[in-house]
């Protein structure tokens, strides 16, 4: 075989050759999983099924050596030294969760979402305000609820309203003290606190319960991985998509009631 000298120009050409057979083969992305997704769009709760659990590994336990007997009803088995949580479970009381934010939105109550674990921080913010509620993602303040007086009215800061331009207008008003009509808590472990002072101002809480906490801890356990940010952006992401629902469809009722009011 004679070699010879290629020049610039065939090169070029024979570059750009290999380059656009290169291109025809290989296979196409196809739609992915991004961690972004499930904060910012989360599914809707009309979308939850036992797949959707699954992929986001709800079922995955603690070791058991720290098993906390009380989720005995919870637990499908063990694999490995780890317990399994059974993702039927989950299911029923995670839709209970969603059918308890429902009303609470419907009767326009004040919802705080928590979690203080690093990486929680944007899905709880983003859940806030979807479901136009306040959230806690640094650490519970002793005292939030029990002297909410006292404690929130030192925290600072000042009133803002909006105009029709979107212009933030500062007001005279002082912040004042919330009290919440529900408390959804992504780590109960690390929230004790919040969880008695729920307690003692009989307010209502739901929490994600995995195989070593007490489901006592809150109202509405919700038996699942707190230790996967997949698992909680997904639990938060449906109960704030929920309340988001809610209100949508009583704004709605209330726009197309006033389209029938008599006009003057």
């Amino acid at each position: 075989m004679i070699s010879r000298k290629l020049t610039t120009e065939q090169l070029i050409a024979r570059r750009l050759k290999i380059r656009s057979w290169n291109h025809k083969i290989g296979a196409k992305v196809a739609p992915h999983y991004t961690p972004s997704m499930g904060v910012r769009n989360p599914a809707a709760p009309e979308k939850l099924s036992l797949s959707l659990l699954l992929s986001s590994y709800a079922h995955m336990g603690h070791s058991t050596s720290l098993w906390n007997p009380l989720t005995q009803p919870f637990i499908y088995g063990k694999r490995d030294g780890i317990h399994i949580i059974s993702l039927d479970q989950t299911m029923v009381y995670l839709r209970r969760a969603i059918s308890v934010v429902r009303e609470v939105a419907k009767a326009k109550g004040v919802v705080v979402f928590i979690g203080t674990r690093n990486g929680q921080k944007d899905s709880v913010v983003n859940a806030a305000k979807r479901a136009r509620g306040f959230h806690v993602f640094d650490r519970w303040l002793p005292g939030l609820i029990t002297n909410a007086r006292n404690v929130q009215g030192n925290l600072g800061g000042k009133i803002v309203a909006v105009d029709d331009n979107g212009r933030v207008v500062p007001t005279e008003e002082s912040p004042k003290f919330v009290i919440p009509d529900l408390m959804v808590i992504l780590n109960p472990l690390e929230n004790r606190g919040a969880c008695l002072e729920a307690q003692k101002a009989s307010i209502p809480t739901i929490g994600i319960i995995d195989s070593d906490a007490d489901p006592k801890m809150v109202t509405y356990p919700i038996p699942a991985n707190d230790d996967s940010l997949r698992c909680t952006d997904l639990i938060v992401g449906l109960l704030s998509k929920a309340a988001e629902q809610e209100y949508n469809q009583n704004s709605a009722s209330v726009n197309k009631a006033s389209s029938y009011l008599p006009r003057a």
